[in-house]
């Protein structure tokens, strides 16, 4: 019964493994060999758990699962550093995105303030627009007799 246990055990993790690292990866993006890094910590995990579960272990199999326990804090670490590193990359990205965000935002920003300055500039200057409103017949009449002025500028 011990025997089929732990071989089944064994298989169940490695396989809940590779499922999460998979998802990891497609999350992160990180490659190929994140995965198998994940695959092979958590066997090794596993193996160590197996051991501790079995404190009937002779010398040599203390030393080995002491070996093992050493390997698998040494993937722990690589994996720690990924992890950083998709953290680093992670806040890269965001501060991108906050960057093409605060962008367009200041395009907003500059279009509405163009708009609200034109108005200001209309309420801030009455004369020049009731000059334009008093003198508007001059312009028509300068419209009226263009031809004059395009036969004028002919000659």
């Amino acid at each position: 019964m011990i025997s089929t246990t732990i071989p089944s055990l064994i298989i169940t993790r490695l396989r809940t493994l590779a499922v999460a690292s998979l998802s990891v990866v497609s999350l992160t993006g990180v490659k190929a060999r994140g995965v198998v890094l994940g695959v092979i910590s958590v066997g090794i995990a596993t193996l160590v758990r197996v051991a501790t579960y079995f404190r009937t272990l002779s010398v040599v199999g203390v030393s080995v699962a002491t070996l093992i326990k050493g390997f698998f804090r040494t993937l722990s670490a690589t994996e720690v550093s990924v992890v950083s590193l998709t953290r680093i990359t992670g806040k890269l990205l965001s501060v991108v995105a906050t960057s093409i965000v605060s962008l367009s935002l200041s395009r907003t920003f500059f279009r509405v303030f163009s708009v609200v300055s034109k108005i200001i500039a209309r309420l801030r200057f009455p004369t020049f627009w009731t000059f334009q409103k008093k003198h508007k017949t001059d312009w028509t009449f300068q419209s009226k007799h263009k031809t004059d002025w395009t036969w004028e500028d002919k000659s």
